[in-house]
């Protein structure tokens, strides 16, 4: 067990290594450095604030504060379309460093895919405490399980970043067209709006999107008025777990090719 710990525990400090040296990168290559991978969750939050501030927007109660509402919304969400791109990104980056001992293809990935994580829950945390010690609001009622969501995302993401790496093997456009494919994800994932605002004949539809659960489930741990009817455990953990496998799977798999891939 004690051997089991410490390769775990080496495991986990090159993943960090990894993270932190990306974020290195993104110092030197962007003027704002790390903060560049929250800009457009920000902007989005933003205009998003001021045009429901101008029209009335149905909060289930959950506080006196627009913008809070669609942080639960917009950032689970940015976490995963971010991890997606950020894991792509970091292990194309970063290949050379395979030949250090210890390093493996998927620490790469994974490490990217941290990094915006960490990112994303900073500006996750920010906001929510500026408004509890400014503003006095009493949320959130579970602030460490109001991130579980998140967490989930990223291994949903985790998948996805693999299965679009492999399909990019063969299609190099594909990760232009995903963006473009997920983009209605920003509507239909409760962003705005909440599962009880909905008519039964759009939920039946609306179950099958895994980021609508995560939005419920984060918006049930940070508000102490709302308790989601609507998150499925058994779908969403399905869909977290099955992120990891397919992940594995496909890293294991397209392994080789991925090494030797044209950046």
């Amino acid at each position: 067990m004690a051997s089991v710990g410490e390769a775990v525990s080496r495991q986990a400090g090159v993943i960090y290594s990894v993270a932190m040296r990306e974020a290195q990168t993104r110092n030197v290559e962007s003027p704002v450095g790390v903060f560049s991978m929250v800009l457009e969750p920000v902007a989005m939050l933003t205009m998003m604030t001021i045009i429901f501030t101008y029209v009335r927007l149905r909060t289930g109660g959950m506080g006196d504060y627009i913008m809070v509402f669609l942080m639960t919304g917009i950032v689970p969400l940015s976490v995963f379309r971010s991890s997606v791109t950020g894991g792509d990104r970091t292990y194309n980056r970063m290949k050379r460093l395979l030949v250090l001992p210890n390093m493996q293809p998927i620490d790469l990935v994974i490490g990217g895919i941290l990094l915006q994580l960490l990112a994303m829950m900073g500006l996750y945390t920010l906001i929510t405490f500026f408004f509890h010690y400014f503003y006095g609001t009493d949320t959130p009622e579970y602030f460490w399980l109001s991130m579980l969501p998140a967490m989930g995302n990223c291994c949903i993401a985790f998948g996805f970043c693999m299965l679009n790496m492999v399909i990019k093997l063969y299609f190099k456009f594909w990760g232009t067209l995903f963006g473009i494919l997920t983009g209605p994800l920003n509507i239909v994932s409760g962003m705005f709006f909440t599962a009880e605002t909905l008519p039964p004949a759009m939920l039946k539809y609306l179950y099958y999107n895994p980021f609508m659960h995560s939005t419920e489930l984060t918006r049930s741990f940070y508000f102490p008025e709302y308790t989601s009817h609507f998150f499925d455990i058994y779908y969403y953990g399905g869909w977290c777990a099955g992120g990891i496998v397919v992940g594995l799977l496909l890293e294991r798999a397209y392994r080789y090719r991925l090494l030797h891939a044209t950046v």
